[in-house]
C-alpha cells in the first residue's frame, strides 16, 4: 500500500531537520515515480533551491506547472529563485543572462505590488526584456514613467523612446507590404502615423537637448583626447537625423 501524500511529507521533514537533504530529495524522487502529487514534487523544488541547486529547482517547479499552470506556491518560488539569478547576473554584468532571466521571471509575476517593487529593482533591464517578447508598449510605458519622474528632463530615456519608436515604425511598414488583409492594412496604416509622429517628436527632443550634447561630447573628447568642437556636433546631429527621419519623408 502506497502511503499518503502527507505521511511522505512528514517523513521528508524528518530528514530536513536532520540537514539530510540528499536522503529527503531521494524519498521524494521515490515517491514522485508513482505518485502525481504537485504538492511533493514543490517540495522537491524547494529542497533543490534549499541546496543552491537552482536550475535543478526551476526545472522541477516548471515540470509541475505543466500539470497544473495555477499552482502559486510553484509560481512564487520560481520568482524568487529567478530574481536571486537576475540579482547575480546583474551584479556580474551580465545582462544577456539578465534578459533572458527577466523575461522568464515575467511569466511568473503575480503583476501585484510586492512583484512590482521587486521588480523595479532592474527597471532599466526590463524595458529591454518587454521589447526581447515584442511587448514594445509595455517598454515605453515604463521608459515614460520613468522620464516624468526625471521632469523630462533624462535625454538617455529620451533617446531610448525615440530609437524605440523609430525601429518599430520600420517594422510596421515592412508588415503592411507583407499584409494581405486589408483591414490589417488599414489598421496598420494608422498605427504608422502614430509611431511617425512619436518618432519625429522623441528624436528632435533628444537631438535639441544641448546640454545633454555639450556632457557627451565633452566625456568622448576627454575619453580620446581629441576636440570635438561644435560644428562637429551641428553636423553629428544633422547627419544622424537626416537618415533616420528627413530622408522617409523626402
Amino acid at each position: 500500500m502506497r502511503p499518503s501524500v502527507n505521511i511522505v511529507k512528514q517523513l521528508v521533514a524528518c530528514y530536513i531537520n536532520l540537514d539530510n537533504y540528499t536522503k529527503a530529495e531521494e524519498v521524494l524522487k521515490h515517491y514522485l515515480t508513482s505518485t502525481d502529487s504537485i504538492e511533493l514534487g514543490y517540495y522537491l523544488g524547494l529542497i533543490y533551491a534549499s541546496q543552491g541547486k537552482t536550475k535543478d529547482a526551476v526545472t522541477e517547479l516548471k515540470r509541475q506547472l505543466s500539470k497544473v499552470s495555477g499552482y502559486l506556491p510553484a509560481k512564487n518560488l520560481i520568482f524568487r529563485l529567478l530574481i536571486d539569478e537576475a540579482d547575480a547576473a546583474m551584479k556580474n554584468s551580465d545582462y544577456q543572462s539578465l534578459n533572458n532571466i527577466l523575461t522568464d521571471a515575467l511569466t511568473y509575476s503575480k503583476g501585484n505590488a510586492e512583484s512590482e517593487k521587486i521588480l523595479a529593482h532592474f527597471r532599466n533591464a526590463i524595458p529591454v526584456t518587454f521589447i526581447n517578447r515584442g511587448e514594445r508598449v509595455k517598454a515605453i510605458a515604463i521608459w515614460k514613467d520613468e522620464l516624468e519622474r526625471a521632469n523630462f528632463s533624462d535625454y538617455e530615456i529620451i533617446h531610448n523612446i525615440a530609437i524605440l519608436y523609430y525601429w518599430w515604425a520600420v517594422s510596421n511598414e515592412s508588415e503592411i507590404k507583407s499584409a494581405d488583409d486589408s483591414q490589417e492594412v488599414k489598421e496598420r496604416q494608422l498605427l504608422a502615423i502614430n509611431l511617425w509622429q512619436n518618432t519625429i517628436v522623441y528624436w528632435f527632443a533628444f537631438v535639441n537637448s544641448n546640454e545633454y550634447w555639450e556632457t557627451l561630447c565633452k566625456k568622448r573628447a576627454d575619453t580620446w583626447q581629441v576636440t570635438i568642437t561644435p560644428e562637429d556636433v551641428s553636423d553629428l546631429k544633422s547627419e544622424i537625423t537626416n537618415r533616420m527621419i528627413l530622408k522617409k519623408f523626402n
